[in-house]
């Protein structure tokens, strides 16, 4: 089991838009994105189709050849998830 990872992914999903932030395992921002919505009520295939999109633009911006899933930790904020 892989406990550390190259890329650590932030992130912001809404029914205005999607934001994306990309670091480092040591903290340093390597890049960010924005892209179309990824609310839930919108439906789940599509939340992460505009998700993928945005990472993938993210990596592009900085010039990244897309990293494997497994190197990447991420954590995702999205409108319509809840937790009680």
């Amino acid at each position: 089991m892989q406990t550390s990872f190259k890329y650590l992914i932030g992130v912001d999903g809404g029914g205005s838009g999607t934001r994306i932030i990309v670091a480092t395992s040591e903290l340093e921002i390597l890049t960010q994105a924005e892209g179309p919505p990824s609310a839930l009520g919108q439906g789940i295939e599509k939340a992460w189709r505009a998700i993928m999109a945005t990472l993938a633009l993210a990596f592009s911006n900085a010039k990244i050849n897309a990293p494997m899933l497994s190197e990447c930790a991420i954590g995702l904020g999205l409108s319509g998830a809840n937790n009680i």
